[in-house]
């Protein structure tokens, strides 16, 4: 993914270099105006798709951009750190989902046993777990797309999917990844999401080069609680946001 770069209109006007002295034509001095004006047509035009091509917002510098979240050790269950995507629009059970994204890790998450809201046992999975929560924070059923593997090298996840196993009347909003499934603190690396459902793509900004955080929320075990022990959910900032080369992930042969 690389940002879009400005198209800039340049204009070069030649000079005679005759003996033809006594050439009496005036010079226009206003003949690159329109020049000029069709430069900053273009360059406007230019912000303009940079800014709808990107979700809206204003855009960040013209280099990649991921999204960096931080861990720390869990205190008391998986889900004591945890990164939603929050959909514009409910799903249910039968709903069908895609996801792809852009993933790595400082510390490798291969196999991890997922548990319910109890903090019992609940399955084995490839990586950390997911959640369905009718919005951030309001869980709904302890498994939303599998397993995550994150490993130190960029990988591309990419899986599909049928909600199933939220309860009776109620509807969801938001998918939670668990970032203390493994205990110690951990950085986890997020470029180029796409989640869909139905066949409709339901965030923005997937690949954070504007400022639009709309799409995302995380907590952080013991950060940002409110004094009546709330869950200290709170949106990404554009500090959490590192510059990197465009990301490219080999085929596997």
């Amino acid at each position: 993914m690389l940002a879009l770069a400005g198209l800039v209109a340049f204009s070069f006007v030649g000079t005679s270099c005759g003996d033809d002295d006594d050439d009496d034509t005036p010079v226009n001095n206003n003949q690159q105006k329109p020049a000029d004006e069709n430069k900053d047509n273009t360059e406007n035009k230019d912000n303009k798709d940079n800014k709808d091509n990107n979700g809206g917002g204003t855009t960040t510098e013209e280099k990649n951009h991921v999204l960096v979240i931080q861990s720390k050790d869990m205190t008391s269950a998986p889900w004591d750190s945890q990164f939603w995507l929050l959909s514009t629009t409910q799903f249910n059970n039968d709903d069908t989902w895609e996801v792809s994204m852009k993933i790595k890790c400082d510390v490798a998450i291969i196999g991890t046993i997922n548990k319910n809201d109890k903090g019992e046992d609940q399955a084995e999975l490839q990586g950390i777990g997911t959640q369905l929560h009718e919005a951030p924070g309001a869980y709904a059923h302890w498994n939303a797309l599998g397993g995550i593997p994150f490993t130190t090298e960029w990988t591309e996840f990419t899986k599909t999917g049928t909600f199933s196993g939220i309860p009776d009347g109620k509807a969801c909003v938001s998918v939670a990844f668990n970032l203390n499934e493994f205990n110690p603190a951990n950085k986890y690396y997020f470029d180029d999401i796409v989640f869909k459902v139905n066949g409709t793509a339901v965030i923005t900004n997937g690949n954070f080069e504007t400022e639009d955080f709309s799409s995302f929320v995380y907590k952080t075990a013991g950060e940002n609680v409110g004094d009546d022990g709330g869950a200290g959910i709170v949106a990404p900032t554009k500090d959490m946001l590192v510059e990197t080369d465009e990301i490219v992930i080999e085929a596997a042969e």
